[in-house]
């Protein structure tokens, strides 16, 4: 009760404001639980307020809601004193004419029972139908399921003809058998339309352009060789595109190039080869930065360096054709120092010893010598692998090419 209030607070406010460093601890206390004081007056006035307001709402809300139940209610008394004098006059007009219509009902319910016979007839042979439409539906998806049954085993065998049977014949030299097989192959790709999307069956089909190639070109047909084997890579591009996160078909991407250069060079295109084998080389470059522990990547990288520096060879550039066959040996004496028992490594790292020392010597005379040591690791290699597991035909040229060259120097 003894707090300032009204136009002696105010007063006192406006005399602190411009007199605050006058006032003693007491006085601003004072001063100030005045001012808290009216604020909380305030605050209470505007929440009393609110709520008169909202409470005045709620019952214009009510009078509104009964207003327009009053509403409905007359408009619902209205209706039904409409729909009485509406049964009233039907119910006069139907007594004038019960009699007639007692005998149109007799009829009509006659009438009425043959059409639920001759409806449960139709629904009896409905469900005739539709019976033997389940059994036609069940007969069609066995029949799919033979099919696709079918279609699978055959596509098994396709693909023991289109790989493991052409390997075999390709072993022995039956070309013409190959050619025969591989005809078959792709008359039952053309004839078997892989649906759209179906990677793997667009894949295989591919594969099948690639080995007509090669039979082509072992048949020394190269002309026609390349046109398969450009007809594959095509569809290896758009498939690789598709899928560039897929590395299987970045890796078939760039065999297809590979199989391209290879028919260039033979041809004496030297410049078409080296694009060919670079594209080639840019893909497992890639891929071999993705998954440097694969010993397949590094060893395909390794082969087309070999690729690449055997066409910058035969175009004069040795310099080129050298760095390139140091870098295919690097790879090869990683893997051969990874698995020293994989006597396909040690082959590769033989030969790899044997075409970096030969392209040292022409390069660079001077390093005759380190050159010869190279050629002779790739001699010894072989000799111990002789020894040891056999060589194969291939293996056994090196070597004896080996020899003859050193017999030279």
């Amino acid at each position: 009760d003894l707090l300032y209030r009204g136009a002696r607070l105010l007063q006192a406010q406006e005399w602190g404001e411009r007199h605050e460093v006058e006032l003693n601890p007491i006085e601003r206390e004072f001063l100030s639980a005045s001012i808290a004081f009216k604020q909380r007056l305030e605050q209470q006035e505007r929440e009393q307020q609110q709520r008169e307001l909202q409470a005045a709402q709620k019952l214009a809300a009510a009078e509104r809601k009964r207003a327009e139940e009053q509403t409905r209610a007359t408009r619902r008394a209205l209706l039904f004193a409409t729909a009485a004098l509406v049964v009233a006059l039907v119910a006069a007009y139907a007594w004038f004419v019960a009699f007639a219509a007692r005998s149109e009902a007799d009829r009509q319910r006659r009438e009425a029972l043959s059409q639920k016979s001759e409806a449960e007839r139709e629904r009896g042979e409905a469900e005739k139908q539709q019976a033997a439409a389940e059994t036609a539906r069940t007969s069609a998806q066995q029949s799919r399921n033979s099919a696709v049954a079918a279609k699978k085993d055959a596509d098994e065998l396709i693909n023991f003809m289109q790989y493991d049977l052409s390997d075999t014949l390709g072993t022995v030299g039956r070309l013409d058998m190959m050619d025969a097989i591989n005809a078959r192959i792709r008359k039952y790709h053309k004839d078997h339309t892989p649906e759209a999307g179906h990677v793997d069956a667009l894949r295989e089909q591919t594969v099948s352009l690639g080995q007509q190639g090669d039979i082509l070109r072992d048949e020394g047909k190269l002309e026609p060789a390349l046109k398969s084997y450009r007809d594959s890579l095509a569809i290896f591009e758009k498939l690789a595109k598709q899928e560039p996160g897929n590395a299987g078909l970045q890796r078939d991407l760039s065999v297809s190039y590979n199989k391209v250069g290879d028919v260039q060079g033979a041809q004496g295109d030297l410049a078409g080869a080296l694009k060919s084998y670079s594209d080639g080389l840019a893909i497992r470059e890639e891929l071999s930065k993705q998954d440097p522990r694969n010993a397949g990547l590094q060893r395909d990288l390794s082969v087309s360096y070999n690729k690449v520096g055997d066409v910058q060879s035969a175009q004069g550039d040795l310099a080129g054709a050298l760095k390139s066959s140091r870098d295919s040996l690097a790879i090869f004496e990683k893997l051969a120092k990874r698995d020293p028992g994989n006597a396909g490594w040690q082959a590769d790292l033989a030969f790899s010893y044997w075409r970096t020392g030969t392209r040292l010597a022409r390069s660079d005379p001077k390093s005759k010598k380190d050159a010869r040591t190279m050629v002779e690791k790739g001699r010894d290699i072989l000799n111990e692998l002789k020894t040891r597991t056999g060589l194969t035909r291939q293996q056994q040229q090196w070597l004896d090419s080996i020899e003859a060259d050193l017999r030279k120097w």
